[in-house]
């Protein structure tokens, strides 16, 4: 399989006017083809719109103009942000760079790719359940999922809005922290925007002492790892930290509830997912033609040429509709138990530190595999899109073979502490 991280390239739009300070001047990067750009191809990784050219930017995009960033190319994706591992898109997969027979995680696979091989300083993602920070453990790289609102998604294709959070990869955590001093603000284009509580993220990255923070780990999760190395890795890295000042303690969470976070998550999204993209009918755009005079026919035919990981979880969403159990309500019923135990956490603890996954990238042949990797461990990171936290990966071993990470998630609103803790985690890295 041929490797197609890039799409289209980006010229850099001459009708954005740069601010006087520039703070991310010549530092390159890489859009997520599902951000919009005025007048440049934007497909979110579907055929069906590859000719699909928009009249708008993002704000997102408008922002690292105008901060001096310089845009190389759009990034592929998993069709429509609807996969977990590079391999579905409607223009081609998206592998590993370490290992081309593991995958690289999606859908934000195109993003990760370019900062691990090193073809820009930073690329932009989204994440709605872990479309960032997976692929960043895969390959072993600094990513940062800020509280959901502070960045604008304006302009984003919309997946599950709820859960969906602009994110990114970045060479290290200063520049994470520049990157939200850039991106963050209310956006009166987007309702859904909020204001930062905080603000002067990398000024203050350095302004936390590791005897103040309080770590906690979750055992009940933690027995659930699969993988042994994982655990003996992140175990030897709690004991390290321990004997050098960080407090750190053991803390509880519902095994049982917590379990159903997969469940919960593909019945939400999958639900909004098809309504967010219930426009995709190729008669409003798109590159195919009516055949015939029957709507609903065409609309079928028209839909077939989804990959299959889309086209599925179209199904559970009228499979959702149809029952009469009123399964939709139930899961965001369960979406604010989680949401509420986490507060409770949250006022005893700074900050949640866990492995990000019970296993290493898997093999192409394993990766659609769900009774290998449909554990408690592989599926936690969407607890933090369900409730809006801060999340962020912070690689410790960069080897390229089994890369190791950490996630660091704090409260709503306190990236500042997150991207803080994560700079303190950072001078592990070996």
């Amino acid at each position: 399989m041929k490797n197609n991280p890039r799409l289209s390239p980006l010229n850099i739009d001459n009708k954005i006017k740069k601010n006087k300070v520039q703070p991310l001047k010549n530092m390159t990067f890489a859009l997520k083809d599902n951000f919009a750009v005025r007048n440049i191809p934007t497909t979110g990784g579907t055929k069906l719109l590859e000719n699909f050219k928009i009249t708008y930017n993002s704000t997102v995009y408008e922002k690292l103009i105008k901060a001096g960033a310089k845009p190389i190319t759009k990034a592929n994706l998993d069709e429509l942000a609807m996969g977990f591992s590079g391999l579905t898109s409607g223009f081609g997969v998206v592998l590993n760079p370490y290992d081309g027979s593991k995958i690289i995680g999606g859908s934000s696979s195109g993003s990760a790719y370019l900062i691990a091989n090193k073809e820009v300083d930073f690329s932009i993602g989204s994440d709605t359940g872990d479309s960032v920070r997976k692929p960043a453990w895969y390959v072993g790289i600094t990513a940062f999922k800020p509280t959901w609102g502070i960045v604008s998604r304006y302009g984003l294709f919309d997946f599950s809005p709820s859960w969906d959070t602009v994110g990114w990869f970045s060479k290290n955590v200063d520049d994470s922290a520049l990157l939200l001093d850039v991106l963050q603000g209310k956006d009166e284009k987007d309702f859904t925007s909020l204001n930062s509580r905080e603000k002067d993220f990398l000024k203050d990255i350095n302004n936390i002492k590791k005897e103040d923070v309080k770590l906690g780990y979750i055992k009940s999760f933690l027995d659930d790892i699969k993988d042994k190395d994982i655990l003996n890795k992140f175990n030897d890295l709690i004991l390290k930290l321990k004997k050098d000042g960080f407090n750190i303690v053991e803390i509880d969470l519902d095994l049982k509830l917590f379990k159903t976070i997969l469940t919960v998550y593909r019945i939400i999204s999958s639900v909004n997912g098809f309504s967010s993209n219930s426009n995709l009918t190729s008669f409003l755009f798109g590159n195919f033609e009516l055949e015939n005079d029957e709507f609903k026919n065409e609309i079928t035919r028209i839909r077939s040429n989804f990959v299959y990981e889309v086209k599925k979880r179209f199904l559970l969403s009228s499979e959702v509709f149809l029952n009469k159990k009123n399964l939709y309500n139930k899961a965001r019923k369960i979406r604010h138990l989680y949401i509420n135990a986490l507060s409770d956490l949250f006022a005893k603890i700074d900050a949640i530190i866990m492995p990000p996954a019970g296993n290493y990238a898997p093999s192409i042949k394993d990766a659609f595999n769900a009774v290998k990797y449909n554990s408690i461990m592989d599926e936690y990171l969407g607890i933090f899109n369900a409730n809006g936290s801060p999340s962020l990966n912070i690689p410790i071993l960069k080897n390229i073979e089994k890369p190791f990470s950490v996630n660091i998630a704090t409260a709503p609103f306190n990236d500042k502490k997150c991207l803080q803790i994560g700079k303190l985690l950072e001078k592990y890295e070996r």
